[in-house]
């Protein structure tokens, strides 16, 4: 059996200092330029990638606050427990009672919506309909608001 080469710890350590770190600081923090044995390393520690700032930044499942919507800002950097935006879209659709208009999405995502918005309705995950000038987004499986 091959030895440990990169161990966890020493990332786990640098998260603790930190919370927060790019894939440039955690490919030092283990001491290899491979990014598939940084996202190896990564996922033995339950990781979180951002779904702002087009996914650039890491943190540890234990190190993240989530709000009631599974959300996490950490100086302006947005983390969801559902993982990509568009994940994270679809998540708060599916469970909301009575719907989402974009403008609310963004408010509570903290980002642009209407690109995966978009995506998920042509992919067939949301429903939407027209109110006025803005599209109310449901839940397939709740059918019409």
């Amino acid at each position: 059996m091959r030895p440990i080469q990169y161990a966890t710890g020493t990332l786990a350590r640098a998260f603790e200092a930190r919370k927060v770190l790019t894939l440039k600081q955690v490919k030092a923090a283990l001491g290899t330029p491979v990014k598939m044995t940084v996202l190896r390393k990564l996922r033995e520690l339950n990781y979180h990638s951002s779904y702002s700032h087009t996914g650039r930044y890491y943190t540890l499942e234990r190190m993240a606050r989530w709000d009631g919507h599974g959300l996490w800002t950490y100086k302006g950097i947005r983390f969801s427990r559902h993982g990509t935006l568009v994940e994270t879209i679809a998540q708060l659709v599916d469970t909301s009672g009575g719907g989402w208009v974009a403008a609310e999405l963004e408010d509570t995502l903290g980002v642009r919506v209407h690109a995966a918005l978009l995506t998920l309705y042509r992919r067939g995950r949301v429903l939407r309909h027209q109110i006025g000038g803005e599209y109310l987004y449901v839940s397939v499986s709740r059918g019409s608001a």
